[in-house]
């Protein structure tokens, strides 16, 4: 068994995720009552590598749309509409670029077309206080 459990890793190269030495959240409010919320995280890892997401829940029956977040008045990433979702995710160990770097205190907010729907800021994880 540990024979074929060898040899499986080394058919699919798997590695042990690096620790994470950082994580930042932002809980996004809805701006005027819309029906949807969201979250944001940027984690970064002891060998470098970072990852930020952000995911905006649907309410009340309300259809997903695609959004857009911004950071420092800059589009960061689009979000893709899915039933009753809209998420993206960027990763350093795909080659994603993040051109704002997440810093504690710093506001984020999501858009649809030119209008704010929802904003937030990162907040340093309890765990990495």
């Amino acid at each position: 068994l540990m024979t074929m459990l060898s040899w499986l890793k080394s058919l699919f190269k798997i590695k042990p995720l690096p620790r994470k030495t950082m994580e930042l959240q932002a809980n996004l409010q809805a701006i005027g009552g819309l029906p949807m919320q969201g979250e944001a995280e940027f984690e970064t890892y002891e060998n470098g590598e970072w990852e930020f997401e952000t995911e905006v829940d649907f309410r009340n029956g309300s259809p997903a749309e695609p959004l857009t977040v911004y950071m420092k008045g800059r589009p960061i990433m689009s979000l893709r509409a899915e039933y009753d979702e809209s998420e993206g995710k960027l990763s350093s160990r795909r080659g994603d670029i993040l051109s704002v770097t997440p810093e504690e205190g710093m506001p984020i907010e999501v858009k649809r077309g030119g209008e704010t729907v929802l904003a937030g800021q990162f907040e340093r994880h309890p765990k990495f206080a």
